[in-house]
């Protein structure tokens, strides 16, 4: 194998291992980024029904009231495109939004926070409770993410181009170096047909006897030898030029 056929070849592996490297390193960033703003998500939900739990009383609260009441909580926090239901237990009752009990059963894909409520100056009562369901919550943090996730898979691709460019062009340039240096040597060979033909008949010619006693006709062959010879010098010097 043509030493730098293979070094290409080392050098397409090197850059496969390296695509590979970084690719698994941008999915474990995305994916250690998707689960800090879920976390973040979550922590956000949980400080909206705190603070909504403790700046209003919501023993007084009617049922049409505690929805609003949830709505401004959850936009000062910056979740006001967040959907959710609600499960307010008192004293042995419970108020509910209208799509809870549908919701509630779907424990997979819905993030269910429970806030347990205290009298002012009393303990907490863990049959009073605010429930928060968040449906698909994750879906909202995907939301969040779709531009960085685009751009990750461009910056992906645009390599992975890259790669792609490097190798076909590398291997094309490999083989039109290949292509080039056989031309060249069938050139080369087509060229020296002539003069080594001429030194062939030219050293036949000496060893015949008549000429072997003509010293004109032996210095006229010596001297087509060396002719023939330099020629063949200057189209080898010639060829090696033209390979490097």
């Amino acid at each position: 194998m043509p030493v730098k056929l293979k070094s290409t070849r080392l050098k397409l592996v090197f850059f496969g291992l390296l695509l590979l490297a970084f690719t698994a390193i941008q999915y474990s960033w995305v994916r250690s980024l998707q689960k800090d703003k879920l976390q973040q998500f979550k922590m956000q939900v949980a400080s909206a029904i705190n603070y909504a739990a403790t700046t209003t009383s919501l023993h007084d609260l009617a049922d049409t009231s505690i929805a609003a009441i949830l709505r401004r909580s959850f936009s000062s926090k910056g979740l006001g495109n967040v959907k959710f239901e609600y499960a307010l237990a008192l004293q042995g009752k419970q108020l509910v939004s209208a799509g809870y009990d549908k919701k509630q059963n779907d424990q997979v894909t819905n993030l269910v926070l429970h806030y347990v409520l205290r009298h002012t100056g009393e303990q907490e009562h863990e049959n009073e409770r605010l429930t928060i369901l968040v449906p698909s919550w994750k879906n909202f943090v995907q939301k969040e993410m779709t531009w960085i996730i685009i751009a990750s898979i461009l910056l992906t691709a645009m390599i992975c181009a890259i790669f792609y460019s490097v190798s076909y062009f590398s291997r094309k340039d490999s083989t039109a170096r290949y292509d080039n240096r056989t031309l060249l040597v069938r050139t080369m060979m087509q060229q020296l047909e002539v003069p080594l033909s001429t030194m062939s008949v030219a050293a036949e010619a000496l060893r015949n006897a008549k000429v072997m006693h003509d010293e004109v006709k032996i210095n006229y062959y010596q001297q087509v030898l060396t002719e023939e010879s330099k020629r063949m010098n200057e189209q080898v010097e010639k060829f090696l030029r033209d390979i490097k």
